[in-house]
């Protein structure tokens, strides 16, 4: 039964090859994912998320985010498409990559911290509502690798620690953290201030006022939704 099922997942992959973006803009997307569902091996969909089209980059992405935690496997591949030119790919990567990092691989919870500095206004507020929501074990195993996130990488360093450190509900920092005027510390700051609503919801209130837009508007956002 297997082998038939991924007879049939092979040849839909030969498909979404020969004509990626009839694929894609037909949904197809789904027909695949209900194969891996179904429990074939995953390795068939590693070079689909390194492929050099868009749309096949694209529907591999979707079915791997679709995934969830049994997208683990592909943890590796997925972590650079968090860079990648089309935006929807990029922020399914990101999506995948946390659920993915939480109970191993957490070290490459990373590649979603660096998204703090996408130039992409989206992209950056996603990034800082994983941070936000991200645990304490993603969070050390980002701030192991550190020196992966360029010329920044001790602000990173030091703005996770404090978040790392916030743990035990402390917030005597991140009122420092929204009047930096380093702006990869204020928005930490309202990361953190958001962290910590539940003991100091003062915090993201005076996020909120923050000068910084993009502070100020995923403080906003992030009241609404409290």
């Amino acid at each position: 039964m297997i082998i038939n099922t991924t007879t049939k997942a092979l040849q839909l992959i030969r498909e979404l090859l020969s004509d990626p973006v009839d694929f894609e803009n037909r949904g197809r997307g789904n027909e695949l994912l209900q194969f891996y569902g179904d429990g074939i091996s995953l390795d068939s969909l590693l070079p689909l998320l390194s492929h050099h089209h868009v749309s096949v980059r694209g529907t591999a992405m979707f079915v791997a985010a679709e995934l969830g935690v049994r997208g683990r496997p592909l943890v590796d591949a997925i972590a650079p498409l968090v860079d990648d030119s089309d935006s929807h790919i990029a922020w399914d990567a990101m999506e995948s990559i946390f659920l993915c990092t939480t109970d191993t691989f957490m070290e490459r919870f990373v590649v979603v911290v660096k998204q703090l500095g996408n130039s992409s206004r989206p992209l950056r507020h996603l990034a800082m509502r994983l941070i936000s929501k991200a645990d304490l074990a993603q969070l050390l195993g980002a701030r192991s690798r550190c020196e992966e996130l360029g010329e920044d990488a001790l602000v990173h360093a030091k703005c996770l620690q404090i978040l790392i450190d916030s743990e035990s509900g402390e917030g005597r920092n991140v009122r420092e953290m929204l009047d930096s005027n380093i702006e990869l510390v204020r928005l930490y700051g309202a990361i953190a201030a958001n962290r910590l609503y539940r003991m100091h919801p003062e915090l993201l209130e005076y996020a909120a006022s923050n000068s910084n837009q993009d502070v100020g508007m995923f403080a906003t956002e992030a009241l609404d939704v409290k």
